[in-house]
């Protein structure tokens, strides 16, 4: 057993090492890609190189024209995190709230981690912010769902937590029934599983 774990994680270091190559050969052809340039610094970060991605980026972003990609910048913050850098990676988390404000994209997963580290700097309006652009682009998504009913709890607002907690839940069922299916993205979680205790009898229809 010991033996296959080593096997995977060699592989894994492998994988890891040919993805760090293949993004600095991207950037060679196209220096000034902000693309290349976010996916070589996370390759970076995944290989647990985080200095190096860090000095990387940071030389990167010096160019004024480099600055305003959302994605590139939260993991420049990821990266100055794990380096211990707070204020940098404080800086650059606020400045891709900032451009995804102002109509810039990340994944999804880009947008669970800016909330989760908002949330972790008791930054809960930040963390908000991030949650629910996040939502708009990926309805389903557990992750954030679960996030936003975390927020919700810490802001004393149960009843909205609870409602993103059922959301959650449906999310994942939809996972499930609709997996390959274009339908999914149509989905809006939060109207369409709105637990039906928290409808208003009166309102008028």
């Amino acid at each position: 057993a010991q033996t296959k774990d080593l096997s995977v994680d060699s592989w894994g270091n492998t994988a890891r090492e040919a993805s760090v190559e293949a993004w600095k050969q991207a950037l060679k052809l196209s220096p000034d890609e902000p693309r290349f340039a976010a996916g070589y610094g996370k390759a970076l970060l995944n290989s647990d190189r985080a200095a190096e991605s860090v000095t990387f980026l940071k030389t990167f972003l010096e160019k004024p024209s480099h600055t305003a990609h959302p994605e590139l910048m939260l993991i420049y913050s990821l990266a100055a995190d794990q380096t211990q850098d707070h204020e940098t990676a404080v800086v650059a988390a606020l400045k891709t709230l900032e451009l995804i404000e102002a109509g810039g994209q990340v994944s999804e997963q880009g947008f669970i981690n800016l909330t989760a580290f908002l949330l972790r700097e008791n930054d809960l309006e930040g963390a908000l912010q991030a949650a629910q652009a996040g939502l708009l682009s990926f309805p389903t998504s557990q992750a954030l769902l679960a996030l936003q009913a975390k927020i919700d709890f810490t802001t004393c607002q149960p009843e909205a937590a609870i409602e993103a907690v059922y959301a959650a839940q449906a999310a994942q069922k939809c996972d499930t029934l609709l997996q390959g299916s274009t339908i999914k993205d149509e989905i809006v979680a939060e109207e369409s599983w709105r637990p039906s205790w928290l409808e208003q009898p009166d309102k008028a229809t």
